[in-house]
């Protein structure tokens, strides 16, 4: 929510995106043009970017077309920023649409083993889904409406099943990222997810962000993870809640110390 998104696309834009760009014309920046034209990358400042995210069209008809061109945007792209200086490890974000699109890249002269770079799939995670749902019946639908907006409404005056009555109540719960208070300092991820669970309304933490030689990792449920924060760094956690505001009750200092308080006081 602090970043701004620079949207480069041959494209005017219509429909929804219109409506997107519009109504966060403050956080969106909506360019037409292409990733194959040099002039294009310096108006988007692409070497003073974050991380770079090409996206597929998945309703082309041709998905080994729609790779080629998207394998060729990211090796323009990698061999543009490989000239600027501090730019050349700037990670770029590839959505492919065929798992044997992926070799194309990486056996590319950017997409060696040292280039940062991450591949995503679509047909690949779509299968690991069906397989992991043959396992465990309703992975599948759990995962997409962690990852959607979606509700259901259950009749109050009819009787229901307690299982329905769960589905319903998570179907409003969805992933979201927000700092850790420095109050949480010396206590273990289990610790902390049990005093989220049992005093933040509808909270649930379940994965911890960390820096690892320089890369960003998110790690589920490290159990035994003795929280450390130091006075210049911040800590990021993944919790499923009803919205951002619920999921910002970690990072709230006043709040966290009189929860944590009230665990300090002896019992009658």
């Amino acid at each position: 929510s602090d970043g701004h998104l620079v949207i480069l696309c041959p494209e005017v834009p219509k429909g929804q995106m219109e409506i997107l760009v519009h109504s966060r014309s403050h956080q969106v920046t909506y360019l037409q043009g292409s990733p194959l034209v040099e002039e294009d990358l310096e108006r988007a400042l692409a070497a003073h970017c974050e991380k770079v995210i090409l996206l597929a069209d998945i309703l082309c008809d041709d998905s080994q077309a729609e790779d080629s061109g998207t394998i060729l945007r990211a090796m323009a792209i990698r061999k543009y920023l490989s000239l600027k200086p501090q730019s050349s490890a700037i990670p770029i974000i590839l959505e492919l649409r065929r798992p044997g699109s992926r070799h194309h890249f990486q056996s590319s002269a950017f997409g060696g083993d040292g280039d940062d770079s991450n591949i995503i799939c679509i047909d690949e995670i779509r299968l690991n889904l069906i397989a992991k749902s043959c396992l465990c019946p309703g992975f599948c639908t759990m995962i997409s409406n962690l990852v959607m907006s979606s509700s259901a409404e259950i009749n109050e005056h009819q009787p229901s099943h307690p299982w329905l009555q769960e589905y319903a109540a998570g179907c409003g719960l969805e992933i979201y990222r927000t700092k850790l208070s420095n109050k949480y300092r010396k206590k273990t991820f289990t610790e902390v997810a049990a005093d989220v669970y049992r005093n933040c309304n509808n909270v649930t933490l379940f994965a911890l962000e960390v820096q690892d030689r320089g890369r960003t990792k998110i790690i589920i449920n490290p159990a035994r993870h003795v929280i450390e924060i130091k006075a210049d760094q911040e800590v990021w956690v993944f919790v499923l809640a009803d919205d951002q505001d619920s999921a910002n009750a970690l990072s709230d200092e006043d709040k966290v110390s009189q929860r944590l308080d009230k665990l300090k006081q002896p019992m009658n």
